[in-house]
């Protein structure tokens, strides 16, 4: 019979334990389930955005074409898109079983970028269409965005059972995208975009400098805009990502190259990008500069993503 000496044994021992965090490391996950959403050929689907509510429903918006099925159980649910692109969304139990889809868009292309869900389980979407009207009522209502010139940004608020809400719209002559979108815990919802040409946001005119402007607008949770913010720049800002704290203070990320005046609302703070760098702002719930920080090079990163944990720290 072999048997093992004590420094032998000591030694099989560490090996083993050594060896225990590759096995973790190894082993592959397996998904508690998976859906498919489809149709037939010639349509598509394509998510850009999936949250969970405090249920852990699951929440999906994005855009189709054609015919899609938004069963992914042997029932039936088809949307039709009524241009090349309309936007869906769609809720599902945390088990991924079918609650509600609605569709909304006019005769173009009609695209979410972002979702974000407030404490009652409300979602609101926004992005950019360039049909001339986009119908965002999905029920029998209507209610009609006109668009201004190339791509208009977009706000759409709707209830916990897919109703709409209220609906708004900002654009010019030029191009605007409607970029992250975020509820804080009173159910207020901020926007951050990037616009050419001349808006009107609330009762606000702004001025695109230079190519695109980054913005930044808060809705009360009736639609109303309770204040907006234009970082304008003489060459190029951008707003990208945007969250909020537990104490609704509403942090924003993007990119600027020149002069910018980050607090339009108070006391003038004033960067300059040197070029172009990736700028981190924090702001008070009333839209008032806390701080701003900027991260310098001659790399753009134009997909920059930012999130606040419990702690309020911020990550990006």
């Amino acid at each position: 019979m072999f048997k093992l000496t004590k420094p032998a044994f000591i030694a099989a021992l560490l090996s083993l334990l050594l060896m225990l965090p590759m096995f973790g490391i190894c082993q592959i996950s397996v998904p508690e389930w998976v859906k498919d959403i489809g149709g037939p050929n010639g349509s598509s689907s394509v998510p850009s955005a999936v949250v969970n509510d405090s249920q852990n429903n699951i929440y999906i918006t994005g855009i189709f074409s054609g015919t899609v099925d938004f069963d992914p159980t042997a029932g039936v649910h088809e949307l039709n898109s009524v241009g090349s692109f309309d936007t869906y969304l769609a809720k599902y139990t945390t088990d991924g079983n079918l609650i509600w889809a609605v569709s909304v868009g006019g005769d173009g292309i009609d695209q979410a970028n972002s979702m974000t869900i407030d404490n009652d389980g409300n979602p609101s979407i926004s992005g950019q269409f360039d049909s001339g009207q986009m119908d965002a009522d999905p029920g029998p209502g209507v209610h009609n965005l006109t668009n201004n010139g190339g791509s208009d940004a977009f706000i759409i608020r709707f209830t916990t059972n897919g109703a709409f809400s209220w609906a708004t719209s900002i654009g010019s002559s030029g191009t605007e995208y409607g970029g992250k979108i975020m509820a804080d815990n009173q159910g207020n919802v901020i926007e951050v975009s990037q616009f050419q040409g001349t808006v009107n946001v609330g009762n606000k005119t702004f001025t695109a400098q230079g190519n695109f402007n980054g913005l930044m607008v808060k809705f009360d949770a009736a639609g109303h805009v309770t204040w907006a913010i234009d970082l304008k720049d003489n060459n190029n800002s951008e707003a990208h990502s945007c969250s909020v704290d537990k104490n609704n203070n509403v942090i924003v990320s993007g990119t600027f190259s020149s002069n910018v005046n980050f607090n339009p609302l108070g006391a003038a703070h004033n960067l300059n990008g040197n070029g172009v760098s990736t700028f981190l702002a924090k702001y008070t719930p009333a839209g008032q500069l806390i701080w701003v920080k900027a991260i310098k090079g001659d790399v753009v990163n134009n997909n920059t993503n930012v999130c606040v944990n419990s702690n309020n720290d911020i990550y990006i």
